[in-house]
């Protein structure tokens, strides 16, 4: 790749050395074989001059690495995404279907009974680990449990009728996850999500799970609740099982509150009103 060799040096004062880059032809892929023989063998004598641009060079492959890491991320979130969308819509949930989920799935949200049931191996790591639990700690029906959960928190939270999800909202909540910063990336399907970091305070008086100075992640999502109140139930009950199968904390905090007002244009604004706007309305205005 080609590359604009003048501001490269530029930014360690070494632009001087810009010519015999371009009059050895050196492009962009050349930059991690630099070593003090290449840059001695095209002109730079200097030895100071070589540790400047070796120290650019090892800036540049950082970057070019984190920049790596970065798109791997947003391509895996959304592959996340995609496929949770697309098992959504062959569900068409609605409330009744929500209910019957979180009847058949609660009994299940203990991580004992995970493993007497076969969907968790009695050997997966203990809670509070500090890596999340892999694919293999699972058995074949814990996997599809830990989908489906993530499912029906995807269709809780974003869920419209354009992606086959029949819940009428009536009011806006907020859901509030805290979870290890290093663990965030369990919920990378979840859209319009507001990450913000924060040192962990709190320390159990039962000694089982403090979370003091841990560098925690807040996940904030707006969503709409029923008038049943059955997505907010929904979405603790598939959060605590992606904790017990994936996540691997002794507690994972998630609390919903009540949104009065937001800033967000969402369906439901709109919906609720719709007739104050027709009322406003005058007969021939456009």
């Amino acid at each position: 790749m080609t590359i604009e060799w003048f501001s490269w040096l530029a930014e360690v004062g070494m632009q001087k050395h810009g010519r015999l880059m371009v009059s050895n032809h050196l492009d962009e892929d050349d930059i991690e074989h630099f070593n003090h023989d290449l840059l001695r063998s095209i002109g730079v004598d200097n030895a100071k001059d070589r540790l400047l641009i070796l120290n650019q060079k090892n800036k540049h492959i950082q970057r070019r690495s984190s920049n790596k890491n970065h798109l791997s991320s947003r391509q895996l979130a959304a592959e996340a995404q995609s496929a949770i969308i697309r098992r959504v819509q062959t569900l068409q949930v609605d409330e009744v279907k929500l209910v019957n989920w979180i009847r058949k799935t609660w009994p299940l949200c203990n991580r004992q009974i995970l493993i007497d049931r076969g969907y968790l191996s009695a050997t997966a790591p203990k809670p509070g680990s500090v890596a999340v639990m892999a694919n293999y700690d699972r058995t074949h029906i814990g996997n599809e449990l830990l989908n489906s959960a993530k499912d029906i928190l995807w269709a809780a939270l974003y869920g419209t009728f354009e992606s086959n999800v029949l819940i009428h909202r009536v009011e806006r909540e907020l859901l509030v996850i805290t979870i290890p910063g290093r663990k965030a990336f369990v919920f990378n399907f979840f859209q319009a999500v507001t990450e913000v970091g924060a040192l962990g305070t709190w320390r159990d008086p039962a000694n089982r799970c403090h979370d003091e100075d841990e560098s925690n992640m807040l996940l904030q999502v707006e969503y709409g609740e029923s008038a049943n109140e059955v997505v907010g139930d929904a979405i603790m009950v598939s959060i605590h099982v992606i904790n017990l199968l994936e996540v691997n904390e002794v507690v994972l905090y998630a609390r919903s509150s009540n949104i009065e007002q937001s800033t967000l244009l969402t369906e439901l604004y709109f919906e609720k009103h719709q007739l104050a706007a027709a009322m406003l309305h005058k007969p021939g205005e456009k």
